[in-house]
């Protein structure tokens, strides 16, 4: 068998932790890795056939999930954003934690009071 083994060094990661910054590494059928970075709040998102796992490296937010999705519309194939989430579940998240969002759950992080990076993994179920 082919070894496809990808390391991800630590010095390139951490060039994608600035400002203005995140970055998709490596792209397969199967998952996308990436980072992200954010300064503020986000739209709501909805991923139809992506999980999300995300691995928080520094700061802290809020993260909102589940509930109903206000004003939705469909931004691409499989992707659909809003403006709010009512009647979802508000969880503070900082560094070191792991958060899993199944496809097809709402999310959105609508308080970033601090900058708040984190490693992205994206795995998708067709």
């Amino acid at each position: 068998m082919e070894d496809t083994t990808t390391i991800l060094k630590a010095a390139d990661l951490r060039a994608t932790f600035g400002p203005g910054t995140g970055k998709s590494f490596l792209e397969t059928p199967e998952y996308r890795v990436g980072t992200a970075r954010r300064d503020g709040p986000g739209e709501v998102e909805i991923h139809t056939i992506d999980t999300d796992i995300f691995y928080v490296v520094e700061g802290s937010a809020t993260l909102v999930t589940g509930g109903e999705t206000q004003n939705p519309k469909t931004v691409g194939p499989n992707e659909i954003r809003g403006t709010t989430i009512v009647g979802g579940n508000a969880r503070t998240v900082g560094a070191g934690d792991i958060i899993v969002i199944p496809k097809g759950v709402p999310h959105w992080f609508n308080e970033v009071p601090e900058p708040f990076i984190y490693l992205v993994v994206k795995s998708t179920s067709r």
